[in-house]
């Protein structure tokens, strides 16, 4: 685990130029996909990366249906600032049209899958982010969508 004063310290140095921008640095935008492909076999896995505004690759793992027909998602956030991942579970309609996220208790079926991902991550050398942590404000860092940027906006996404 990171502590928040260093994390904070290491945003504010990432971003003393300003908002990074992905596609300038050159981060890779596949990076670890076709791995997790191989890991997650039987499963559908998108790539959703974007850097416009983002500063992480994004990825979902479809992790199936129950009985409801709901479908559940496993979304993945792994940041180019730090060594850093957040993932969550969203429970969607069978029309896809309405979702939630949702507590991992809530989808105990998938379990193991969402444990094989953060050992896979935990694996690269990356921590996983607390929800507490998401929300601390880093000062003297300016986003382009968000007034106030947090740990979490400007690790993995800015938006408002």
């Amino acid at each position: 685990m990171m502590a928040l004063n260093t994390l904070i310290i290491d945003i504010q140095k990432k971003f003393s130029d300003g908002c990074p921008n992905g596609f300038l640095l050159g981060w890779d935008i596949n990076r670890f996909f076709q791995s997790l492909i191989s890991l997650f076999v039987g499963f559908k896995v998108i790539n959703d990366t974007d850097f416009n505004y983002s500063y992480c690759n994004s990825y979902e793992i479809e992790l199936g249906e129950n009985e409801s027909d709901e479908i559940f998602i496993l979304t993945l956030k792994v940041s180019f600032i730090v060594d850093a991942f957040v993932l969550h579970v969203t429970r969607y309609s069978s029309n896809r049209r309405s979702g939630k996220v949702i507590h991992f208790d809530e989808c105990s079926e998938y379990a193991g899958e969402i444990k094989k991902a953060k050992i896979f991550l935990v694996g690269k050398g990356f921590v996983e982010m607390q929800n507490d942590d998401m929300e601390s404000v880093v000062d003297g860092v300016h986003l382009e969508l968000a007034e106030i940027p947090t740990v979490g906006k400007c690790l993995f996404e800015d938006f408002e």
